[in-house]
């Protein structure tokens, strides 16, 4: 253990996912298996809060338009973000104690999603924003 707290991280440009400053379900799904965790299936059932509500959502302000939400809707935005963080957490903090991320990423952790697989492309981080 000690001789790995001293090495230096290094990290193939291959294995990087470019968020394109954006996370959508899409980016996630790269994160999510190109750290060798299953891709859950409470995550494929929220594909589309991701995109519809927190991406399109985000886009909007991005680009100027002034949008509403009432309370309840801010409300269920952030449980459902919680949801999705609780989730991840979990699953880092288990595969960091278990030192899973030790072992080489395999294709049998991947569960692909169902929706627009063939748009799920590894891309390169570019380190913008």
């Amino acid at each position: 253990m000690d001789r790995r707290r001293e090495s230096r991280f290094s990290v193939s440009p291959e294995k990087l996912v470019d968020t394109e400053s954006n996370l959508s379900s899409a980016v996630f799904y790269e994160i999510v298996t190109g750290l060798g965790l299953e891709y859950r299936p409470i995550y494929e059932t929220r594909v589309g809060f991701i995109d519809a509500t927190l991406l399109h959502g985000r886009n909007k302000v991005e680009h100027g338009e002034l949008i509403t939400i009432n309370a309840d809707e801010a409300l269920s935005r952030i449980d459902g973000v919680v949801l999705l963080l609780d989730e991840y957490a979990d699953q880092l903090v288990d595969a960091a104690s278990t030192e899973r991320y030790l072992s080489p990423t395999t294709a049998s952790n991947r569960n692909t999603p169902n929706s627009n697989d063939a748009s799920r492309t590894r891309i390169v981080e570019s380190g913008s924003q």
